[in-house]
């Protein structure tokens, strides 16, 4: 039997002509079909603020761990959520701190 994940999906989007960022929507709702959209997905977790973690979200790592990179994109590889030094399962406690659209510059 194949352990599965139970969570909500969703997604917000990034709209870059007028560098806009959507409230969260499901499959559900109706969504925007623009052409220069970026859909970022749900990952299924939330900071240690309770902030919900997507796609795309920069995280700031928990300090006492000592982390070599203490500010992480989180991305989509491999059919799960992850980040370029390992999966977000395995962070601890993380802490969004903005976007790789929004906030270029915090990485």
């Amino acid at each position: 039997m194949v352990d599965t994940i139970k969570r909500e999906i969703k997604f917000i989007t990034y709209i870059k002509e007028r560098q806009y960022m959507s409230k969260p929507w499901t499959l559900d709702e109706e969504f925007p079909t623009e052409e220069k959209v970026i859909y970022r997905q749900f990952t299924g977790l939330k900071d240690k603020n309770g902030k919900e973690i997507y796609e795309g979200d920069l995280l700031k790592l928990d300090e006492k761990e000592n982390w070599v990179y203490p500010i992480v994109e989180v991305i989509f590889d491999s059919a799960e959520f992850t980040t370029k030094i390992t999966s977000l399962n395995k962070l601890g406690e993380v802490e969004v701190i903005g976007n790789i659209y929004e906030n270029p510059g915090l990485i």
